[in-house]
């Protein structure tokens, strides 16, 4: 994808979600494609969350930081959300009646990725200028970004029913929270943000 393609695609993202969803799934990606891209964004995602520590620190709790500034341990935590959001919106909307595929799951999930390093990119400028205005932009990018997973979801499924496809998303997200708890066990650290030895 060029940049003179990658542009339009953006703002198509926000002005019709669904036919985004239907050009990147006729993309037919090859497996060896998908995987550049997983590994593009996920690193893209670390260094701009990284970056985002030093401009705007987030406070975390303590046993937490082992996370927050490790950015292995961090691409090991969005990989894993990464993957079990792609298998659960596919198991799911297929056990729905959903057409999707994983790899089609799996691109979709990919560019919503490369759409939230973009927002995150943006953030990093308007929070230092002013945090309240940052709070706004954070509330109306997540709103944006559920709706615009909800329209892929739909279009990947052809369900045009977007109440299933949330419900779909829903179960999505469920299965990224299985996944983080995973991840943090193997890191040592429980659900509630203790050392699981404790």
């Amino acid at each position: 994808m060029t940049l003179s393609e990658f542009r339009p695609l953006v703002l198509l993202s926000v002005t019709d979600p669904k036919e985004t969803a239907r050009r990147i799934v006729t993309l037919n990606l090859p497996p060896n494609a998908l995987v550049t891209a997983f590994l593009l964004v996920l690193v893209l995602n670390t260094l701009v969350f990284q970056l985002g520590q030093i401009v705007a620190p987030t406070p975390v709790p303590r046993e937490l930081a082992m996370v927050v500034g490790n950015p292995g341990a961090f691409i090991a935590l969005l990989g894993a959300s990464m993957a079990a959001m792609a298998l659960a919106l596919t198991w799911t909307g297929q056990m729905m009646g959903g057409a999707g595929r994983l790899s089609d799951l799996a691109a979709l999930i990919v560019w919503l990725q490369a759409l939230r390093v973009l927002a995150q990119a943006g953030l990093l400028v308007i929070i230092p200028v002013s945090a309240v205005l940052g709070g706004v932009a954070l509330m109306a990018i997540s709103a944006l970004g559920i709706w615009i997973a909800i329209n892929f979801v739909d279009a990947a499924h052809a369900f045009n029913n977007l109440f299933k496809s949330a419900f779909v998303l829903i179960f999505g997200a469920l299965g990224m929270a299985i996944a983080v708890t995973i991840v943090l066990a193997l890191l040592g650290i429980a659900p509630n943000g203790m050392p699981a030895n404790v």
